[in-house]
């Protein structure tokens, strides 16, 4: 029962781990929530969006189950923005080339993903292919 417990805790209890987070996902062993931790983490950063007000701050896309990351945001002004894997630039998409789209075939050190009108948007990243789509909703 996850009542009265706070978002991060771990509780054991007899065989089972479970680690109360905003998903409450519960795993049988200790070795199947490390090996889970160990899932790589998406973002988008930059300046434009709701909660968001410079290139420090990643808001965290969540996976899928059809493999692809995505994640709905409020752009209150003209955005520019990459993706980045676990809050690193070593890893990190943009547009290839300075032109605007809403698909966009991500490109490692690519150049500001803009986005010019403001409102809610579906972002979404595909792995697979490098894909990058935005779509107003």
């Amino acid at each position: 029962n996850a009542s009265g417990i706070q978002t991060g805790d771990i509780n054991l209890d007899g065989t089972n781990f479970y680690f109360y987070g905003t998903s409450n996902i519960g795993y049988e062993t200790l070795e199947e929530a490390i090996e889970a931790s160990k899932i790589d983490k998406y973002s988008v950063i930059g300046t434009g969006f709701e909660g968001s007000g410079s290139w420090e701050n990643d808001i965290f896309m969540e996976l899928g189950p059809d493999g692809i990351y995505k994640i709905t945001i409020i752009v209150t002004t003209s955005a520019e923005f990459k993706i980045r894997k676990n809050s690193s630039w070593e890893i990190n998409y943009g547009s290839n080339s300075q032109g605007n789209g809403n698909i966009i075939t991500g490109k490692r050190n690519g150049y500001n993903i803009i986005i010019s009108t403001p409102g809610t948007y579906e972002i979404t990243f595909d792995i697979s292919t490098n894909i990058i789509q935005f779509t107003k909703i």
